[in-house]
């Protein structure tokens, strides 16, 4: 399809227009008219760019979470490497009597039978410990999102930095205390499912940007996180395990510090008014309403046909995008034998890769492809890295499989962003905290239907264990077939808000502004016929 544009603009500067639905040419001067459906698509211009990264960097918040973004991943990943070592090592010599060197200074093949029980009792912690999360995050996601509409984001955001640094900071007392157990640290990582941080970011982000920007600055706001995920890595190679705990419990502890005095508050006076009154107008005051309100709270997710569509996609991603990346380094360590460094060297590629697809591809794909179209092609990579993770027999393909999974977060900023677009203002945190909490039982069932999955078929000849993967690339694809069916018109960004520009500015139309602009072209033509015939009819000119 070859790339065509239209602009309305009273000066000579012409963003360019995209929209999914019907356009029809301008009729010719003796009347005639063709009226052909057809799907307008322009590439992205270098004003466009520089337009949105304006409207970024000027609105209130939005620069500040870029630095919360990179806080939050560098907190976090600094310790996703070490965490299967430290517990692994933990759960052997508490549970298995173990009393040699350190697991990780045995190769695989040496491996003493202790240190290989622990490392599968670490495994089992961490999925049941990720379905303990996420039943408290469906508990609370909807509700503490429903809450912020009311009360404002900030708070919030700061509590939520504040129990991601619990778990790093345990992972510093077990190393410190030899008789503490690791029950410890997965109770401090389940805390972080009372109030999600990235939930909380990706509203106050709602609240910033106008619609038509939200997608690509979810994938800006995503590409500060794998920054700094990136250069985390670099943490676990030089520093040792106790000495990247402590940073990482620094790091998350600094965003919390940061958050309350230097973080505006995102949330508009008039959208909180709104959210009040309605909120009123419910009237939670019953011991039943409230006990019930978690459940009511996700109602908005039966809205219409697009959200119910749309929470099936939201629930095939995230049962499988979030368990893959929890087990694939656990799976690397136990059956590939790639070591914690190699394993850092290669998030930090993958990280990198990441940047660069929510920084120069993101954008580019939604001007070319739209928003829906995007979203589906995002899916299939995820089928596509679940399989390679399932048929990886070495460093070398599984690290394929990483790089291609970077791919795959084309479809999240698209996904948040479409939750956002069909809502008003005084409904984005109760949106995404519903969503949120929907992704929260997909992340329950996730891990422990892969573990499932993976205890029947380890000793199974080749895939073996890896059949879990095969599973979630099947799980992907389905997801990528019910997107195939979301409506179009929901399914692409419809802003409106920038239909009245002062004169001499561009003007960027959305799908339905664009719609909207051709039928009033087509209703002034037929005025235009009909009242040269009856001029003709009369006999004037």
């Amino acid at each position: 399809m070859m790339p065509a544009s239209r602009s309305v603009a009273a000066s000579t500067s012409t963003p360019s227009v995209r929209a999914n639905n019907e356009d029809t040419d301008a009729d010719s001067e003796d009347g005639s008219s063709l009226n052909t459906p057809r799907e307008v698509i322009v590439a992205p211009s270098n004003n466009d760019n520089a337009e949105f990264f304006r409207t970024y960097f000027a609105s209130s918040g939005a620069p500040q979470l870029l630095v919360l973004a990179f806080l939050l991943s560098f907190g976090i990943g600094s310790v996703v490497s070490i965490v299967p070592e430290v517990l692994s090592d933990r759960f052997a010599r508490l549970s298995h009597s173990y009393a040699g060197q350190p697991c990780s200074s045995y190769e695989r093949e040496d491996l003493p039978l202790e240190c290989t029980l622990g490392g599968q009792d670490a495994q089992n912690a961490a999925a049941i410990a990720t379905f303990a999360k996420n039943a408290l995050i469906l508990i609370f996601a909807s509700i503490v999102g429903s809450v912020s509409d009311c009360r404002g984001r900030k708070g919030f955001l700061a509590f939520a930095f504040f129990l991601s640094s619990l778990a790093p900071l345990v992972l510093v007392v077990i190393q410190f205390e030899s008789r503490l157990h690791p029950r410890w640290y997965y109770a401090a990582e389940c805390s972080t499912g009372l109030v999600s941080t990235m939930t909380v970011a990706l509203t106050m982000l709602s609240d910033s940007l106008p619609k038509r920007h939200r997608a690509p600055g979810y994938g800006i706001f995503l590409s500060a996180f794998m920054t700094g995920f990136a250069l985390s890595q670099g943490l676990a190679v030089a520093l040792s395990h106790t000495g990247v705990s402590i940073a990482a419990t620094c790091l998350l502890l600094s965003g919390c510090i940061f958050t309350l005095f230097s973080m505006p508050e995102t949330l508009s006076a008039d959208a909180k008014m709104k959210a009040v009154e309605k909120r009123a107008a419910s009237g939670d005051r019953g011991v039943l309403q409230i006990i019930a309100r978690p459940i009511r709270e996700l109602g908005i997710l039966n809205r219409d046909r697009f959200f119910r569509r749309l929470a099936v996609v939201g629930f095939c991603s995230a049962m499988i995008y979030s368990s893959d990346t929890t087990l694939i380094i656990y799976y690397m360590e136990e059956h590939l034998a790639i070591g914690y460094q190699s394993i850092a060297y290669m998030l930090f590629a993958m990280s990198f890769l990441g940047v660069l697809v929510q920084v120069f591809l993101l954008k580019a794909v939604i001007a070319w492809f739209g928003e829906q179209k995007t979203l589906i092609l995002g899916l299939f990579f995820g089928a596509s890295h679940n399989f390679i993770y399932g048929i990886a027999d070495s460093q070398s393909v599984v690290f394929v499989g990483l790089l291609v999974s970077e791919l795959t977060s084309l479809h999240y900023p698209v996904l948040v962003a479409l939750r956002s677009f069909n809502v008003g203002e005084d409904e984005q945190g109760h949106v995404q905290g519903a969503f949120h909490a929907l992704a929260s039982i997909a992340n329950a069932v996730g891990p422990v239907l892969l573990q499932a999955i993976y205890n029947r078929t380890k000793d199974l000849p080749y895939p073996g264990p890896g059949t879990m993967f095969v599973f979630g690339a099947g799980v992907f694809f389905s997801g990528c077939v019910v997107a195939c069916t979301l409506p179009s018109k929901q399914a692409n960004c419809q802003d409106s808000d920038t239909n009245r520009q002062p004169s001499g500015e561009a003007v960027d139309l959305s799908p339905q502004d664009t719609s909207i602009e051709l039928e009033s072209q087509q209703e002034a033509l037929l005025e235009k016929n009909a009242i040269r015939a009856a001029n003709s009819y009369a006999g004037t000119p």
